[in-house]
């Protein structure tokens, strides 16, 4: 038990890393601008994601349409959505819906306490778990792509998406 408290702190630990290299480096480098499929940014954010069961999460894609962005940064920004949504759902499976133009990653919870611009400034937390990094580094690259960070909550579910601008 004492060992999987400590790989659970170095998980964290490690992701905190992360985040800051990435608030630096998206806020320094210009993006490697490429064209590639929705689901491949899918496929891409969950490889990059901690998930211990795969049928913690469904996909459902209405279309795999063709995005135009930097796929590692965009990627990273929907992992951070698909990180939040396994570490704080109250049942599972999450959910990744791709409808239109909108990647969507809904999960059971609690609504957000704060609105959603509270919750994308730096270290900013709703909870004790994370450090108040991953919104604040999903909108900071949906914005250097000119994509749109949006949030809502219906019927019980937190709706998290990224509206791609075609």
């Amino acid at each position: 038990k004492d060992i999987e408290k400590i790989r659970e702190n170095l998980n964290q630990i490690e992701r905190f890393v992360k985040d800051v290299l990435n608030l630096h480096l998206i806020t320094s480098f210009n993006l490697d601008i490429k064209e590639f499929r929705v689901s491949t940014l899918i496929a891409q954010a969950l490889n990059k994601s901690n998930i211990l069961n795969e049928d913690s999460i469904v996909v459902e894609m209405e279309e795999d349409f063709l995005i135009k962005g930097d796929l590692e940064y965009l990627s990273i920004a929907l992992k951070n959505l698909i990180q939040n949504g396994l570490d704080y759902t109250t049942s599972f499976p999450i959910k990744i819906e791709v409808k239109e133009n909108i990647v969507r990653v809904i999960s059971s919870g609690d609504e957000l306490k704060e609105g959603l611009e509270f919750y994308i400034k730096p270290f900013a937390k709703g909870s004790t778990k994370g450090f108040g990094l991953g919104l604040s580094l999903t909108k900071l690259i949906l914005e250097k792509h000119n994509f749109d960070l949006i949030y809502s909550y219906n019927n019980g579910k937190n709706i998290f998406g990224i509206v791609v601008k075609k």
